[in-house]
């Protein structure tokens, strides 16, 4: 659960408000971010994945932040649909998409 909290802190600017053996909490990195919440599971996390998307302003600035930290899964990106995912140490798979907003 090291690493995954590590990543979420420091890679994904998340503040850990909550660390006990089991469960790791978060606050989001803006007052517009959800919250994050992490629990340690009995099971095999290679056939439990989870999945989350966050929605970014800027996509060009996030694929390269992300990407040049060694992040981004390989032929994940679309520029047509302005995404892309990463994964974290736990393999849970993210998506950053641009927020279109009309």
């Amino acid at each position: 659960m090291d690493a995954v909290i590590a990543f979420y802190r420091d890679e994904l600017g998340f503040e850990l408000t909550t660390n006990t053996p089991d469960e790791a909490v978060f606050s989001g990195p803006s007052p517009n971010t959800p919250g994050l919440q992490l629990y340690a599971v009995d099971r095999d996390l290679k056939k439990s994945r989870t999945g989350i998307e966050f929605h970014v302003t800027n996509f060009e600035a996030a694929l390269k932040e992300l990407g040049e930290a060694g992040y981004v899964i390989p032929d994940s990106c679309s520029f047509e649909e302005r995404s892309f995912r990463i994964a974290d140490p736990a393999g849970n798979q993210i998506i950053f998409r641009e927020l279109m907003l009309s």
